[in-house]
């Protein structure tokens, strides 16, 4: 997607890895941009269609890293999921900003 041009780089050196899976649970990293979140839910409404596997929104959350300043709620329009702050717990273990 980021080859195409549907969503931009993530900043910074180490930002090559945007998806993270471990089991049933995966972590996406993007942008705060609108309309790179709505790119990302019409990848995923895309990938639901091909494959049969749905996203359960009740146990979507998304959590805004840094993201000072900015209007998080008209962001997060088309993501269907819950914002959580930090810390908050992934795979059992506390993720906190350091």
């Amino acid at each position: 997607a980021t080859e195409n041009g549907l969503l931009a780089p993530l900043p910074g050196k180490l930002s090559s890895t945007r998806v993270s899976l471990y089991a049933d649970d995966a972590v996406i990293f993007a942008n705060p941009d609108k309309e790179e979140v709505e790119a990302l839910m019409k990848i995923l409404k895309l990938f639901g269609e091909v494959t049969g596997l749905t996203i359960n929104q009740e146990k979507s959350t998304v959590s805004a890293i840094r993201c000072t300043d900015l209007n998080l709620a008209e962001i997060l329009q088309s993501f269907g999921g819950k914002q959580v702050g930090f810390p908050l717990t992934y795979l059992g273990l506390p993720i906190t900003l350091g």
